[in-house]
């Protein structure tokens, strides 16, 4: 016990000595990006003691919740948060070579996170084996490294990430409460990928509205742009739908989402439908084509023929030298004149199909 302390004291010694060396005059910006580098290892370390300590406390007091309560009361963290922490490094414990690229820096816990939730969706065996996967673990941005952990895990989906979509479909929620602080009102969503793209369209379009709108406008307050994200939220939440362009009519939305390979020489194009249109496609078969620069989408084509109809006789040819009974025969046609005569079947003959 008395190791444990000293070691702990030791680590704090420590950072204070480097938060008094960054602040120093003598401290040159190399210093400072060495620090910088350094710190990914020992906040990455921290992280992984921490959700250790919380969750052998936890099973030698018999929590069980693995050591979240106790995380988040000792550190000092929401419980959001420490549930997550606690369930990455638990994670990571079928993932040895994972969890020591974290704890020596290699690895960011946030990309380390997102490592276990491909795990999930897919097998830990598949994560661990594939090397270009924790390569770009190691040199992506958590935020790059998501989107590409996301396309990782749709390729091996054998429903084409169908089953990932609507598992974040079904986790889709909102809170909305009042800060006892300072009064505000706070709002925190989770959105699948396609209610998040159209909503994001949505407050984009009328934020732009409402910046034309101060620009026509130069006496009055020139809102910033998360003042028009709220104002817009607001206008397009109003009874009746008071947004410009609705008109109290109902639209479909159709949004393409783009995205660049980490080394920026590919596009990855994505079509986000509302979700009555999204069964529509991939249950029914029907189809998003492009229109006059947007897209729709269209049911499959289906062809009807029309009724069939006996070829009409073909007119006589000659002057007529036959008897009022002769009239209503039919003429000889020569064998190279049958071949000649067109065809007026509505069944044989495509020309006539009705779409």
């Amino acid at each position: 016990m008395v190791m444990t302390l000293e070691a702990a004291q030791w680590v704090r010694d420590g950072l204070s000595e480097l938060i008094r060396l960054v602040n120093s005059d003598s401290a040159s910006t190399a210093d400072a990006r060495r620090v910088l580098a350094e710190s990914k290892a020992f906040a990455a370390q921290v992280a992984v003691l921490q959700a250790d300590s919380a969750a052998l406390v936890a099973a030698r007091e018999r929590h069980g919740d693995g050591g979240a309560g106790v995380l988040a009361q000792t550190v000092g963290v929401r419980r959001r948060e420490a549930a997550g922490q606690v369930k990455a490094v638990q994670q990571l414990q079928s993932m040895p070579d994972v969890r020591d690229a974290v704890t020596e820096g290699r690895i960011p816990l946030a990309n380390a996170k997102t490592l276990a939730r491909a795990s999930n969706r897919t097998s830990v065996g598949e994560v661990a084996r594939d090397e270009g996967l924790l390569e770009k673990a190691a040199s992506l941005a958590p935020e790059n490294f998501a989107r590409e952990a996301g396309r990782w895990v749709g390729k091996r989906q054998r429903d084409g990430g169908e089953s990932e979509y609507r598992r974040q479909r079904a986790r889709r929620r909102l809170s909305i409460w009042k800060d006892d602080d300072d009064g505000m009102v706070r709002l925190r969503a989770e959105l699948d990928p396609v209610t998040g793209a159209k909503l994001h369209k949505r407050l984009l379009k009328e934020a732009e509205r409402l910046r034309r709108c101060d620009v026509r406008n130069p006496g009055a307050q020139q809102r910033t742009l998360p003042q028009r994200l709220a104002d817009a939220l607001d206008a397009l939440t109003a009874p009746g739908d008071t947004a410009a362009g609705s008109a109290g009519r109902a639209s479909t939305d159709i949004t393409i989402v783009q995205h660049l390979s980490p080394e920026g020489d590919k596009a990855f194009a994505e079509i986000p439908l509302c979700w009555g249109c999204h069964d529509k496609v991939h249950y029914h078969d029907w189809q998003v084509v492009p229109d006059g620069g947007l897209h729709t989408i269209e049911p499959p084509e289906r062809i009807r023929h029309g009724p069939a109809h006996a070829p009409d006789p073909p007119l006589t040819r000659g002057p007529h030298r036959g008897g009022a009974s002769d009239r209503h025969q039919p003429p000889m046609v020569t064998p190279g004149e049958q071949a000649e005569a067109p065809s007026t079947s509505y069944a044989t003959d495509p020309l006539f199909a009705v779409a």
